[in-house]
């Protein structure tokens, strides 16, 4: 059954209610600005990690995945963090980077064998970004193409990560009782 609408036979029923052409034009501005609003939540939603670590690993993984040929899987995020307790993703300028904290043991190495000594503070910036960087691999011949300041950055990430932080900021999260 149908509902007569109000208005002549066969006359545009918006016309019938009075929807002129400049109406259509600003209901079409609303639709179209409802649709971008649904737009950017669903882009907002995309950068949504889960609370839960096994499904924000996934995500990660995933996330990887999309953008990465040679990312690593679910299974070697989960080997990494198995084998060094905590990893870390940091994406640079459009490149994401994953790397681990530097232990302790290899801290007071570097602190007390002479080859560490000897280094100078961009030879210890680079061993560090060698030995905690996991993906990507970086090869000593892709090095010298990098931008200037990204292993000194990423070094100095691993190092806030391996609780190497700055005094005044320790100071601001102390609390006296």
């Amino acid at each position: 059954m149908t509902k007569n609408m109000p208005g002549k036979q066969g006359q545009d029923p918006k016309a019938a209610f009075g929807k002129t052409e400049e109406n259509n034009q600003q209901e079409q501005m609303v639709e179209a600005e409802i649709a971008s609003t649904e737009e950017v939540e669903e882009t907002e939603k995309e950068f949504f990690l889960s609370d839960d670590p096994a499904e924000r690993l996934a995500q990660v993984a995933d996330f990887l995945a999309e953008r990465y040929e040679d990312a690593p899987t679910a299974v070697q995020l989960t080997q990494w963090k198995a084998q060094h307790n905590d990893i870390f993703v940091i994406t640079i300028a459009e490149k994401t980077y994953i790397y681990r904290y530097l232990k302790r043991l290899e801290w007071m190495r570097m602190q007390t064998e002479e080859q560490f000594i000897k280094m100078s503070p961009m030879e210890t910036e680079e061993y560090v970004f060698d030995k905690c960087l996991l993906y990507p691999h970086i090869s000593p011949l892709d090095k010298p193409k990098l931008p200037a300041g990204l292993i000194s950055t990423l070094s100095d990430q691993i190092r806030l990560n391996s609780m190497f932080l700055n005094p005044e900021a320790l100071a601001q999260m102390t609390i006296k009782l």
